[in-house]
């Protein structure tokens, strides 16, 4: 690249939590990571439920489904699963060391035949949700609606 082309360029710097993602616009190229600053470990718990009503909202008398599989991943792109439902429709993601602590999408990727996402509601944003974790920290009631 000409001297005179690198002076023209834009250069624009984005931060998405621990993330810093750097990128020349109109040049095409590799795009930068930065790495992670600490690992930990963390829990994921939550249940996937029937929601008879498919209102979104959890109500009394719907029940937990089994086989439904359910992932994790952090901000630097770690997965961490599968976790599978057992017969309450209960289940548990144990993660690792190489955690990176902060935002942790948790992902419904699989569910047993016959089932589909349910509305979104209270309890159902959809088969993705958002949620963040400390180091050594168990994050409880992570609901999805099917």
């Amino acid at each position: 690249m000409s001297i005179e082309r690198a002076r023209s360029r834009k250069v624009a710097s984005l931060a998405a939590g621990l993330l810093l993602t750097t990128f020349a616009i109109g040049v095409a190229g590799p795009v930068a990571f930065a790495p992670s600053a600490s690992a930990a470990t963390g829990t994921l718990a939550g249940t996937v439920y029937n929601d008879y009503d498919n209102n979104g909202a959890k109500a009394s008398g719907e029940p937990g489904v089994q086989g439904a599989v359910v992932y994790a991943y952090d901000v630097d792109g770690h997965q961490f699963g599968p976790a599978t439902t057992n017969a309450a429709g209960v289940y548990t993601l144990t993660m690792s060391s190489t955690l990176t602590p902060g935002p942790v999408r948790v992902e419904l990727q699989s569910m047993p035949a016959g089932f589909q996402p349910s509305a979104v509601g209270t309890d159902n944003a959809t088969t993705i949700r958002f949620v963040t974790v400390s180091d050594a920290q168990t994050v409880n009631n992570i609901q999805f609606a099917i």
